[in-house]
């Protein structure tokens, strides 16, 4: 195997400008020479944040959660040039449900497909000491809420609960989740995990018509399963496995994969070691050219260990025939805004990475994310 990478940084009037070139020859004659170079960077407003990017022809969509503002889910469409073309209100929440937080979505026929967790405040709740301030831990309830949208105008087809009004978040408990649509199945499977010790990881089957599911997958993480909870990417490759990309620890987790069967019994992992650093959130997840590509999250381990602020938005090549890691990348080496939340998309030989930037600006005291899309040419 043979392996170069050369880098080159300009500046253009889009933002940041680069050219990033890897090459890949494989020992197999039969292997193409992969080579991907970055053309353009397109940065959103101030205050966007945890970035889903999907393509149907000419048109790409962007959703984003409003960090700052009331709107919680807010989606953009562009044209390949990326001239936006119009915006629309995804959720704005309620009193029943309370309002949106985290959000994955994909197209499905001709119907844009979200799944959302939404969260009912406890006014009373108090953090332990050393407990992460996330939305869960002062949430009364949680509930993961699916919708269908019209993909012409944004117009709103389809919303029901899949889960409603979870309270005991040891049992179920939904941020940071992925979703597949199952083109055999013809149903969305949804990854979602677990609140405190219980480490369970779960998939369900959902009939988008209804948002009726049930359970198809529910084991605790371990390095033989599905090894994080969270933050997880979810693949069906060409030939029709179910994949799950996830991190096997923190803060020292490298990337791992699970493949499961048409039963959802797991009957492959690979992990990929990597010293001095945590690789998480491997959010963004596709299969090109007999390769599968990883977005997701590399933090550098310093001190006292893990810090969200040595985060730096990561793409990794493997073979899909071996797992063997072609080649990994640093996209860009700005800091990331939490972790990250990469989502990739292609065109083509045109590969979009939507990611989290940190945009150094600050509302209360915290810092502000801010979407960027790297789009790259692979030949």
């Amino acid at each position: 195997m043979q392996k170069s990478i050369y880098i080159f940084l300009a500046v253009a009037g889009l933002g940041f400008l680069g050219v990033l070139i890897a090459e890949y020859v494989s020992d197999t004659p039969t292997m193409e020479t992969l080579q991907i170079e970055h053309v353009a960077t397109y940065e959103m407003d101030v205050g966007t944040h945890r970035p889903e990017i999907l393509i149907d022809g000419e048109t790409i969509y962007l959703g984003v959660v409003d960090h700052f503002g009331e709107i919680r889910h807010q989606l953009h469409v562009f044209d390949l040039d990326f001239e936006e073309q119009w915006t629309s209100v995804l959720s704005e929440g309620d009193d029943v449900y309370g309002r949106g937080a985290d959000h994955r979505m994909t197209i499905v026929g001709d119907e844009l497909v979200m799944v959302y967790q939404t969260l009912v405040r406890d006014e009373n709740a108090v953090l332990a000491e050393g407990e992460l301030a996330t939305g869960e831990a002062t949430a009364a309830e949680q509930s993961l809420i699916l919708a269908r949208f019209n993909p012409d105008d944004g117009e709103e087809i389809f919303w029901g609960p899949i889960v409603a009004h979870v309270t005991d978040f040891s049992e179920d408990s939904f941020p940071d989740h992925s979703l597949v649509w199952d083109e055999q199945r013809e149903e969305l499977l949804v990854n979602t995990g677990t609140m405190g010790p219980g480490n369970e990881v779960t998939i369900r089957s959902v009939d988008i018509e209804t948002a009726a599911s049930s359970v198809v997958y529910r084991e605790r993480i371990a390095s033989d399963e599905v090894t994080s909870k969270i933050g997880n990417g979810m693949l069906i490759n060409e030939n029709g496995d179910l994949l799950v990309f996830g991190s096997d620890g923190f803060p020292e987790g490298d990337l791992s994969i699970a493949v499961l069967d048409d039963t959802f019994t797991t009957v492959e992992t690979s992990r990929f070691e990597e010293e001095s650093t945590m690789e998480t959130f491997p959010t963004g997840v596709i299969e090109y050219r007999g390769h599968y590509f990883i977005g997701y999250s590399q933090c550098i381990l310093e001190g006292d260990g893990f810090a969200w602020e040595n985060c730096r938005p990561h793409l990794k090549m493997i073979d899909a025939a071996t797992f063997e890691e072609v080649w990994d990348i640093e996209v860009d080496s700005d800091k990331g805004f939490g972790a990250l939340h990469p989502t990739l998309a292609m065109r083509g030989n045109t590969l979009y990475y939507a990611w989290s930037s940190d945009a150094g600006t600050y509302s209360d005291g915290v810092t502000s994310p801010q979407v960027r899309i790297e789009i790259f040419e692979i030949d």
